[in-house]
């Protein structure tokens, strides 16, 4: 299992995009987090009690990486990634540490570049993937991780549909990316 040491920083008030910290670093409580290789993130409080509410990570300047929810020890609600500018580049949904929700990626211009839904931790639903001027690159549909159809299109909106050959060269559960 891999172990990440993260610092759950007691009251944040977030105010129009900007991060204020109510607490310093000596407020900070510290805590443990093990991934188990599948993606599923269990974390303690150094009491060894499972983690409850919101964990702060930072980047190595100090700029805010992700704000992740939490509930009894598990990834639980609203995950929201940050790039190095501060600015959020992927946000998912959680239900008792398994994907579980619309899940959503950008590009640095802050257009749309995936979005998608997971029901248990498995991709299930439209996937939609654009090009970084926001015009539509690609659609699968997915049922329980099983990629059932889909297309991707050029840039002037020329399609190539995806038939039952092309389907078996892509991997279950993951997002094509239509060559991008």
């Amino acid at each position: 299992m891999k172990k990440v040491s993260f610092y759950a920083l007691i009251g944040v008030l977030l105010v129009g995009g900007y991060s204020a910290y109510a607490a310093k670093d000596k407020a900070a409580k510290k805590t443990n987090c093990e991934e188990d290789g599948q993606g599923i993130v269990y974390c303690l409080y150094e009491n060894g009690k499972p983690v409850t509410g919101k964990i702060y990570t930072h980047n190595e300047d100090g700029g805010l990486a992700s704000i992740e929810n939490f509930k009894d020890g598990y990834r639980d609600g609203l995950s929201t990634f940050f790039d190095s500018e501060g600015k959020y580049s992927e946000r998912l949904y959680y239900k008792r540490g398994l994907k579980n929700g619309m899940y959503k990626k950008y590009y640095d211009n802050r257009t749309k570049q995936i979005q998608a839904n997971y029901a248990d931790g498995l991709l299930d639903g439209q996937v939609d993937l654009y090009f970084a001027d926001g015009k539509l690159s690609g659609r699968m549909n997915y049922r329980k991780g099983k990629l059932k159809r889909g297309f991707c299109a050029d840039k002037e909106g020329k399609k190539t549909v995806f038939g039952s050959e092309e389907l078996s060269k892509y991997q279950d559960n993951n997002i094509n990316m239509c060559g991008m």
